[in-house]
């Protein structure tokens, strides 16, 4: 990949704007050397910051990432709490095998396991994008963990609406 440069003047005194804009370009894309200079002028005096990165470059307006879901909003209380502790079992997981935690399952495939609550590693595997292998390889641990939940989706109760909803 072609080694590509993007070029900052940070005013001494700070431009909170062009912070932002290097720091949102530092998220999109992978800098593999940074160089920075303070020309010195005085009250106009200055920080150049050259960033070398791989990639190519995208107009601000791309969204790299989705936007951050907050399952508390969208579960019930029910679904939610073991969707916690799915969570909690994911970061024992991580920790032990030294992965990300998508690569485990992520949030999304969590919240589904909470509100379907399959019971076989078969079930498991019809969760978007988790497949056999992986309903294979923790398919025990989360199926253990829905039952000591002790709440299958066909007892769980509905969350009363309330009178100011």
């Amino acid at each position: 990949m072609k080694r590509q440069y993007k070029i900052f003047s940070i005013p001494a005194k700070g431009d909170r704007d062009v912070e932002e804009e290097m720091n949102q370009f530092l998220k999109l894309f992978r800098a593999t050397h940074i160089h920075r200079k303070l020309i010195k002028d005085g009250e106009n005096s200055y920080w150049t910051v050259m960033v070398e990165y791989e990639g190519e470059f995208k107009t601000p307006a791309a969204k790299p990432f989705k936007d951050k879901i907050d399952y508390r909003d969208v579960l019930s209380v029910e679904d939610f709490g073991l969707f916690t502790n799915l969570r909690e079992w994911r970061l024992d997981k991580c920790r032990e095998e030294r992965v990300k935690a998508y690569v485990i399952f992520n949030d999304e495939q969590l919240a589904e396991i909470a509100e379907k609550r399959p019971e076989t590693k078969t079930g498991l595997a019809e969760i978007k994008g988790l497949g056999k292998a992986r309903a294979e390889k923790y398919g025990d641990d989360v199926i253990r963990i829905i039952k000591a939940s002790n709440v299958t989706k066909e007892n769980t109760p509905k969350r009363e609406k309330d009178e100011t909803e």
